[in-house]
């Protein structure tokens, strides 16, 4: 034997005796029930002896209990419950072959049956398109029994009938214990009203708004910075080339009156006015066009700027210029 079989035959001896102790003890119960649910039915106390009955039933499932058991409920006058226990005691009895058990159920069952009270539902189709639930005595009543006959004990039976987003709506029947047939409709239910008396709730809180990112550092401003310090020093050299252009053009006009010089180092003083004008302009209108571009990256680059800044060019009696625009 392998060693799992023997493990598995080990498992198995051990909890056979608990299987065994646990029926016995069932079947003792069950029997103790009987006895005693039996001695209070001939003693005619149908409510005490009809609980102890079903709850041996219920544990140990026997021919002879469940014939009590109908007997009992037959007593209390629950006919359709009594006619239920003597159909199953029927079917009991001839499974185990015991004929006598068989006949008086059958007779009991040819009895009650003619006697029974019934009880019909019906469920107005606007009802059922509302998704409504009907129970009776607390059961779900199946959609397949809207509007049959079903046999019930005498007594009084509530039928509630339920719908989401509608009022509830619960009806009493009181049917008697023989021969008495009783019908219920259940109308379309009526929709839930809003309450006036509760406030209504409140708009739900709008979002914060995320705050708007922290400008980025930008580097314009500097390069503007930088522009700007060029432009200035190209005006500052152009404004000294300027002065000495001036200066140099008096001293050959004071040599050159009639605008010829003749002596060569008048001539070379003369050209060397017109290099520097050259320069000066050059510098003069370089300067300025760097001075302009510079302030222009500064304001329009720093965050959030909303400023416009605009060079454009200009002519005027001077000459050649440059116009500065700006927009707040």
């Amino acid at each position: 034997m392998s060693h799992r079989a023997l493990s598995l035959f080990v498992a198995l001896t051990l909890a056979t005796p608990w299987v065994h102790a646990d029926a016995a003890f069932d079947k003792s119960q069950s029997a103790a029930l009987f006895k005693e649910g039996k001695k209070l039915l001939d003693q005619g106390k149908f409510d005490e002896a009809c609980p102890k009955l079903a709850e041996s039933h219920k544990i140990d499932p026997g021919g002879g209990v469940v014939l009590a058991l109908a007997l009992c409920l037959e007593g209390q006058g629950k006919l359709a419950s009594a006619v239920v226990a003597y159909r199953e005691a029927q079917f009991l009895a001839k499974r185990d072959k015991r004929a006598d058990r068989q006949k008086a159920a059958g007779d009991k069952l040819a009895e009650l049956e003619p006697k029974l009270s019934h009880l019909t539902v019906r469920v107005d189709p606007a009802a059922q398109k509302q998704g409504v639930v009907v129970r009776v005595d607390g059961n779900v009543l199946p959609t397949a029994s809207y509007g049959l006959s079903v046999a019930v004990d005498g007594g009084k039976h509530e039928i509630e009938a339920r719908a989401e987003g509608f009022e509830s709506k619960t009806s009493t029947v009181d049917v008697g214990n023989a021969n008495d047939n009783k019908e219920l409709s259940v109308a379309p239910l009526t929709p839930k009203a809003t309450d006036p008396t509760k406030p209504p709730s409140p708009d739900p809180t709008p979002p914060k708004p995320e705050p708007a990112p922290a400008p980025r550092a930008s580097i314009v401003p500097t390069i503007g910075v930088g522009v700007g310090v060029v432009g200035v020093v190209a005006l500052l050299a152009g404004g000294f080339f300027g002065i000495r252009t001036i200066r140099g053009a008096r001293d050959v006009e004071a040599a050159c009156p009639d605008g010829v010089c003749r002596d060569p180092a008048d001539v070379d003083r003369n050209d060397t006015v017109k290099r520097d004008a050259r320069i000066a302009d050059v510098l003069l209108i370089s300067g300025a066009v760097l001075a302009v571009a510079g302030v222009t990256l500064y304001v329009v680059g720093r965050p959030g700027s909303s400023k416009t800044v605009g060079l454009s060019p200009a002519v005027g009696p001077q000459g050649l210029g440059f116009s500065l625009s700006a927009r707040f």
